[in-house]
């Protein structure tokens, strides 16, 4: 037995030689396997409002199989209730892969062709959702730029009176103190403040 761990997706094909002696012990040959990998790309990038000062907008990608994800989200119907709702919850319920934007947004994934669910998540921040895209062997998905709004601290859906009352709980705590909550800070400045407050009003 010989275990091998193949190239990552994207990477170039993984090659393997392997040389055969035979039973005489003198006649050898050389004989090269090469295992090809099929790969799909999906990129764009991600834009954070209250962070555009800073230009940092660092995100998490969540990536489904969508299949997975209509077992527990109908997005046929979806429509938020006045009270929230629980999407992002069963989401998480389903095996997923995540990734991690650059710093400045940008994303380039690698993955096997398929049909996919995409969240585009930060804590603090309401959803984006691409649901059932389709890649085949050798696509480049560009799904551009998705904009995320500050506000939904619990991620019930919508940013309400819920959402306000935890960070007017918060307000004027420091990264230094015990209770801050780095999803109630919009612009990750390190304070719970009155930006952060107009910030989530905005979307209110």
């Amino acid at each position: 037995p010989y275990e091998l761990t193949l190239n990552k997706l994207g990477e170039t094909d993984t090659i393997v030689t392997v040389i055969v002696t035979a039973e005489d012990k003198e006649t050898v040959k050389e004989y090269t396997v090469t295992i090809k990998r099929p790969y799909a790309t999906i990129k764009g990038n991600i834009y954070l409002s209250a962070m555009s000062k800073k230009g940092i907008y660092k995100s998490s990608i969540k990536i489904f199989k969508s299949e997975d994800v209509a077992k527990v989200v109908d997005w046929s119907n979806t429509k938020v209730k006045s009270n929230g709702d629980k999407v992002h919850e069963n989401l998480l319920k389903v095996d997923y892969k995540e990734f991690q934007t650059n710093d400045d947004g940008t994303y380039e994934i690698k993955i096997i062709p398929g049909t996919y669910d995409i969240l585009f998540d930060k804590p603090g921040y309401l959803d984006k959702v691409e649901a059932s895209k389709t890649v085949n062997e050798g696509d480049t998905l560009d799904l551009g730029q998705k904009g995320l709004l500050f506000g939904d601290v619990n991620k019930d859906g919508i940013v309400q009176l819920k959402d306000i009352s935890q960070i007017c709980n918060l307000y004027g705590l420091s990264s230094t103190d015990k209770n801050y909550d780095i999803k109630m800070d919009a612009n990750e400045d390190g304070t719970i403040q009155l930006k952060d407050f107009s910030e989530m009003q905005s979307n209110y």
